[in-house]
């Protein structure tokens, strides 16, 4: 990820993630059933210049879907962002998000949380940790759930 980067820049990747994009808790299971998770950011457009902009600036990763998009039959270019990658891009972006501040805000918490000592060690994870991750997840639904939003000034 390049260090500099001009405000204006961001600003607007920042209007892509709010309008286009989504930051969502990817809910997992370890081998002994606990549930656990990550963070995912991605950017899905039609056009490959933006997906691609996010991929050299942030890094991530790049694909096109080849399952076409239902209304145009084009492909879908898509770029992805995972845990503490995507913690980094939203470092960058969340002074500039509108919409999606709240799901960024929680994003780091979640990724805080993932990056504490204990759970760098690969410690098994107690039932506090797990209703942690159970907690996070209910608020990304509920975040992210479809229907009327909030006007925003």
């Amino acid at each position: 990820m390049s260090k500099y980067i001009r405000k204006s820049v961001l600003a607007y990747l920042a209007g892509i993630i709010d309008g286009e994009g989504c930051i969502r808790f990817d809910p997992d299971r370890t081998s002994t059933g606990k549930l656990t998770g990550t963070i995912v950011i991605m950017v899905n457009m039609l056009d490959p210049t933006i997906p691609l902009l996010f991929k050299e600036i942030f890094g991530g990763f790049y694909r096109v879907h080849t399952r076409r998009d239902f209304v145009t039959k084009a492909d879908v270019h898509m770029w992805t962002s995972k845990a503490k990658k995507a913690g980094n891009v939203l470092e960058r972006l969340i002074p500039f998000l509108i919409i999606k501040k709240e799901q960024a805000k929680l994003a780091l918490d979640v990724i805080e949380f993932k990056n504490s000592p204990r759970r760098r060690m690969k410690a098994p994870i107690t039932k506090k940790e797990e209703a942690k991750y159970a907690e996070f997840y209910l608020k990304f639904k509920e975040l992210n759930k479809r229907g009327e939003r909030k006007a925003y000034a």
